[in-house]
Parts: C-alpha cells; structure tokens; sequence
C-alpha cells in the first residue's frame, strides 16, 4: 500500500476505510507475531552475561551455568554396576528443584590437530631414537585421518534456574555445584565448573567452526619454577570498551533460514527432533545416535513437572486404565466369557499406573518433560 501527501479524505463506514479496518486489526486469538530477528547476532539467545558469577542469562530471569563432565566406564560395567549406575543418575534428576531445568549435551567436534599434536605427539630429542618417534607420530596421525577418528566428543551438562535476580541465582548454583559433582562422582564422573571463557569459547567454535581455536588468546608466562606455561583468557573489559557485546564475537557472519534447513556463516546446518518416542529406549540409543564421523550436538533438554500438574496426570491415567478394564470385563460378561479373560495389557496398564503413583509419593520420584 502506498500513501502520499495531499487532502485528507474520508470514506463512509460502509466504505473502503471499514474494509480496510477489518482487515488489519489483529485477531485477538491469533498467536502473536515475534520480531524479526535482522542481524546473526539476534539469533542468538543470549539476554546477559554475568562473568563475575559465571552465569549465561538465557532470556530475563533464566540464569544458567555450564559443566564438563568426564568419560565413564559405563559401558564395560556389569549389568548390575549398570543399573546401579541408572539409579545414581536417576537420583541426580530428582535432586533438582522444581524451579530448575537439566540438559544433556553431546558435542561431536573435529580435533584441533595444533593442539592435538602439541599434546599427543612425541617431541624429538636429537638422539638415535627420533626416527622411532617420527614412526609412531605417522601411525597416529594416519589413524586420526582415517575413520571417525578426527571427531572428539564433548559431553556437558547445563543447569538452567528460574529466579528474579542474579545475586539468588548464584546463591542457589553454590550449592548445585556441590550436589551435582558429588552425584556424578558417584558414577566415577564428574561435573566441573566451565569457566565463562571456556563456555563462550564452546558456543564460538558450533556458530563459527572454520574459526575454532581463535576466540581465546594464548598467553605465555613463567610460573614459579621458571617453566613457560600456556594460558588461554578472554578480555570481558577490553570487549566492552570496544563497544562490542558477546553476541558480536561469537556470532557467524550470517544466519539464514530455509524451509528444512539453515546456513550458519559457510556451514549448512540441519535440526532435527526426536518424536514418537517408544515406551521405552535401550540405553545404547544415544551411543549409537552419537556415534557419527562429522559435527553433531546432541542435547536432551529435561524439565520437572510441577508436583500439583504431575499427580493430576497420573491420576487421570489410572482412572483411564481402570476404565478400559471395566469395559473390557463388561464386555466379557456380556458374551458370556470369565472375566479371567481380560487382555494381559490392560491389566499391565493398571498396574503401572499404580506403581508410578507409589514410587511418586512414596519414594519421592518426579515426572519430567523431555525435548531431544
């Protein structure tokens, strides 16, 4: 529609002007219309950044904060350390609040060969032995190239808080530290405290890969015993003084969105979510899911169901199973058949409601939402 300048001029109501009108007011049952994000940097979801207490603020009053978790021996356990290992983790889940949110990350990502080689090959020394060295540096070098051996996988877990001020949020995570790095070293893992350095650095490296390994800068100083040491850093002040927020530096020169997928600067980029999930997945679906040769993140985002929401749930399902089964031994009598003869599942069905109620009130076992 185009309007000029000139003399105001007016329409019955039963004119164009109350088309017009009709047309563009909003429909008050219409979901409501998001901004327009215009620059890569709006993409990403990022409200704050409060290094002093190491938390992300994801959108107003959602403070998260980020750990790595180490490698277990999950998978060469016995049977029974596995279930025991299960419980752990399921305790672990129902130790988080109701105001709180759990995520699960898997990062599949290509080596960093510089650092790879600085920290795995074998240095020469100038003696009769280098040519040994070079051997063995050649094996493993030809055995990244082949294969899925050139990805390494990165596993972290992020605590998301519901909370109205920074200075609650990081009371609170003082002692979310504690309780989640005492419950995975109970699974011979634990939970360290990234740094937010370290985090913005992750984030950086999935929105900018063909730049991994240039966020930080490399600092070399002498310790106390005269060793020259590395040390990687982030200069939050001198970002500032630049004008410049955490968006503008880890943000990809460009986002564009498709129909089935994105371009993230010069990558292409697909997100896919897992739905109708089965009654029950092996404990190898993730294995397998993540066991790929090219950049992957995985994430399970899980949710507690409020106490009052959960119970109403499960009381609407034993009140359906026990319906189904009434029907079904009405239908029995009426065709003259023993009620014996109701089908195993519906009686399953039953029972399973009833034995999650008890676990919820008596062994204090929380539902939860989960988004893969």
């Amino acid at each position: 529609m185009f309007v000029g300048k000139g003399k105001k001029k007016t329409e019955s109501r039963t004119g164009k002007a109350s088309v017009l009108k009709a047309v563009v007011q909003p429909d008050p049952y219409a979901a409501p219309v998001r901004r327009c994000r215009i620059t890569a940097q709006d993409s990403i979801p990022i409200t704050a950044v409060h290094e002093q207490f190491n938390l992300i603020e994801t959108y107003p009053g959602f403070f998260t904060r980020c750990y790595a978790l180490r490698e277990t021996n999950y998978q060469t356990e016995t049977e029974d350390a596995q279930k025991s290992m299960f419980v752990k983790l399921r305790g672990i889940l129902n130790g988080i609040g109701n105001n709180c949110e759990i995520a699960f990350t898997i990062h599949n990502r290509d080596i960093n060969m510089e650092d790879f080689k600085d920290r795995v090959l074998l240095k020469e020394r100038g003696d009769r032995l280098d040519w040994l060295r070079r051997e063995w540096n050649k094996v493993v070098l030809d055995r990244i190239h082949e294969g899925k051996n050139g990805i390494e996988k990165c596993k972290y877990v992020t605590l998301g808080l519901h909370t109205s001020d920074v200075r609650k949020a990081a009371a609170a995570f003082s002692r979310l530290d504690r309780e989640l790095d005492a419950g995975f070293r109970k699974l011979s893992s634990e939970a360290r405290v990234i740094s937010m350095a370290e985090r913005l650095e992750i984030l950086h490296d999935i929105y900018r890969p063909e730049r991994r390994g240039e966020f930080l800068t490399r600092v070399r100083e002498e310790d106390r015993n005269g060793v020259m040491r590395e040390r990687a850093e982030f200069d939050f002040d001198n970002m500032r003084g630049m004008g410049l927020s955490v968006q503008d530096v880890i943000a990809p020169t460009s986002v564009q969105y498709f129909s089935r997928y994105m371009r993230i600067g010069r990558k292409y980029v697909r997100v896919m979510q897992i739905t109708n999930l089965p009654n029950a997945l092996t404990d190898e679906f993730f294995v397998r899911l993540s066991d790929v040769n090219f950049n992957m993140v995985v994430t399970v985002n899980i949710r507690p169901v409020p106490a009052k929401e959960a119970n109403a749930m499960i009381h609407r399902n034993i009140v359906l199973a026990q319906t189904a089964k009434s029907d079904e031994m009405k239908n029995l009598i009426s065709a003259g058949l023993p009620e014996e003869m109701v089908n195993p599942d519906t009686e399953e069905r039953v029972e399973k409601a009833k034995a999650l109620r008890s676990d919820m009130m008596n062994d204090d076992e929380k539902l939860f939402k989960a988004t893969y």
